[in-house]
């Protein structure tokens, strides 16, 4: 899956990591993505975690961040063109890509860059996401990590 990053990228300059979190079926999922060449697509890539909805936004901004660990900017990653497999969505019972697309009408991306992280709303249209630049957030440059879950929580919950 290619994330649409170009539009993030003219808007927020250099990003450095990308994490996509979804809310399907009351389970939160989530994947890096990394960008393969200076001037490549962000491709989405394992590890896929997943969590309870209801489980503390401390643990979602903990996995927000082991998540992080995984994205890069320009350094391959070992099977960059395999795409996060679908065992993620097994997680929430969600079969493949098209049905999370279909049962989660926003996805949060958190980004983090050298400027801080900020937090972009994206909502579904007829070709994906679109991001909502207008709604973007900045949350500092080290967000806590209850600060960070409460933060896409709330993004993930007003669909």
């Amino acid at each position: 899956m290619v994330c649409g990053s170009r539009r993030l990228t003219q808007a927020l300059g250099r990003m450095d990591q990308l994490i996509s979190i979804y809310l399907g079926k009351g389970c939160f999922l989530l994947h890096p993505s990394s960008m393969y060449d200076e001037f490549g697509p962000w491709i989405a890539h394992q590890p896929g975690l997943g969590v309870s909805g209801g489980a503390p936004d401390e643990v979602l901004g903990q996995l927000i961040l082991l998540a992080r660990a995984y994205s890069n900017n320009g350094t391959p990653v070992e099977n960059p063109r395999g795409g996060v497999s679908f065992p993620l969505g097994k997680f929430a019972g969600i079969s493949s890509w098209g049905t999370l697309n279909r049962n989660s009408p926003i996805m949060a991306q958190v980004i983090f860059s050298g400027a801080g992280t900020s937090l972009i709303k994206n909502v579904r249209d007829r070709g994906g996401y679109s991001p909502d630049m207008a709604n973007a957030e900045q949350l500092g440059l080290v967000p806590g990590l209850s600060f960070l879950g409460s933060a896409v929580r709330r993004i993930l919950s007003a669909a």
